[in-house]
């Protein structure tokens, strides 16, 4: 009967100390060359036989110039910039996007106007700026129904091998992609470690590689409806900020001195592109003139010259459009209409008295109705002014969650 046991010996090989010396040399050797390289291997140059060169609109001015060369040399049809906001200065710049800046650096260096095209992705796109320029080219290229089915993109230095990855993952497979690597000569690459500059580019840009390889999930059609939602917000950022302009300037603001010295805004509803909404206009100028009620007891004439029918969720509402009579005698208004309303927002949230929308005669019967740029009386701001009271008829049994809200007084 054999006895149980519990233990036993067991012969384990295992590295002396030179083998382990041996080893550590060799990772170090494989490091140190990885290390050294790495620069050239994200600096990578793929060039294609193409007519259109993209260029991305951040390079420098140095670089700009190569640019103008390569087109030149290779005789490409056109030239396209992709670009986004600047980030410093944007409102006092003439020009808004890191496109608008390479545009006219390059004209000015003599780049025939007629070859350049732009596009920049919105402000509120504020990560994976290269992918959602390359998402917003490819949507810029089918809308414009552009005969290229390849292009070259010109990029700098170890920025290359990312953006043709991200470029590829926003285009279809049928789409050539060659990428151009322009010098940047703010570091030696050679020996980028010497530097600052060259240590924060090269090895920020090792990581973002390895995060566009192993961790990005491209979502084409995500990342697109946020760019063109993304555009509809700035049109309605920048309309607010031309408000706010002409609310600060004392020549044309409807508040009272004291209050323009400390005035830093209007107040508004969240930008929500779900109230910009299609509705179908239906004209009908049947109705008499009549004596509109305002804040005073002044009675302007007007007529009802339509009404929109739209949908908000599950409801079906209406409004009637209004036009003033005395702006009809003047060719600049003979257009102009008038949409005055009330919801159940007013009087808590936005201005007890109603809002108003600017309307302008429609040339079709489906039009859209935009409650983001619904806007406060000048009443709500100072009592001197006589304002439109909203008819009735013109009572959204809803709440409109958008547009302009209170004044702070």
């Amino acid at each position: 009967m054999s006895r149980l046991k519990f233990i036993e010996r067991k012969e384990r090989l295992r590295f002396t100390i030179t083998g382990k010396l041996i080893i550590l040399f060799f990772i170090i050797l494989i490091f140190t060359l990885i290390f050294r390289n790495i620069s050239s291997f994200l600096s990578v140059n793929d060039p294609i036989n193409t007519k259109l060169l993209v260029v991305e609109g951040w390079l420098p001015d140095k670089v700009l110039e190569s640019v103008m060369a390569e087109f030149y040399e290779k005789n490409y049809d056109k030239l396209i910039i992709t670009g986004k906001p600047t980030e410093r200065g944007y409102y006092i710049s003439e020009y808004k996007t890191s496109a608008d800046i390479a545009q006219q650096t390059l004209i000015a260096l003599g780049f025939d106007k007629n070859k350049i095209e732009k596009i920049a992705i919105p402000r509120t796109i504020t990560k994976d700026r290269t992918y959602a320029n390359a998402v917003s080219l490819f949507y810029y290229l089918k809308k414009t129904k552009s005969k290229y089915t390849s292009f070259n993109i010109y990029t700098l230095g170890c920025h290359s091998r990312r953006s043709k990855i991200l470029f590829q993952n926003a285009f279809p497979e049928k789409f050539n992609i060659g990428i151009i690597s322009g010098k940047d000569v703010s570091y030696d690459d050679k020996k980028w470690w010497n530097s600052s500059r060259g240590f924060r580019t090269v090895t920020g840009e090792a990581l973002a590689y390895l995060y566009v390889k192993l961790f990005f999930s491209p979502d084409n059609e995500t990342k697109l409806n946020q760019i063109i939602d993304g555009y509809y917000i700035d049109k309605i950022n920048e309309h607010r900020r031309s408000i706010f302009l002409e609310f600060k300037n004392p020549n044309t603001s409807p508040i009272i001195l004291k209050q323009i010295e400390k005035f830093t805004g209007l107040n508004y509803f969240d930008i929500n592109p779900d109230y910009k909404i299609k509705g179908v206009f239906s004209i009908d100028t049947s109705t008499s003139i009549f004596k509109m009620k305002t804040s005073t007891e002044r009675l302007p004439e007007y007529r009802k010259y339509g009404s929109i029918e739209f949908n908000i969720d599950t409801n079906h509402l209406s409004l009637n459009v209004y036009q003033n009579i005395n702006l009809t005698k003047n060719p600049e208004f003979k257009d102009y209409l008038f949409i005055p309303f009330r919801d159940y927002t007013c009087g808590e949230e936005s201005y007890g008295g109603g809002r108003y929308l600017d309307f302008r005669i429609p040339q079709t019967d489906t039009v859209i109705i935009d409650f983001n740029l619904a806007y406060n009386p000048y009443c709500a701001y100072n009592n001197k002014y006589s304002c439109p009271i909203p008819p009735d008829e013109n009572k959204l049994g809803i709440r409109i969650m958008a547009g302009e809200i209170k004044f702070d007084q």
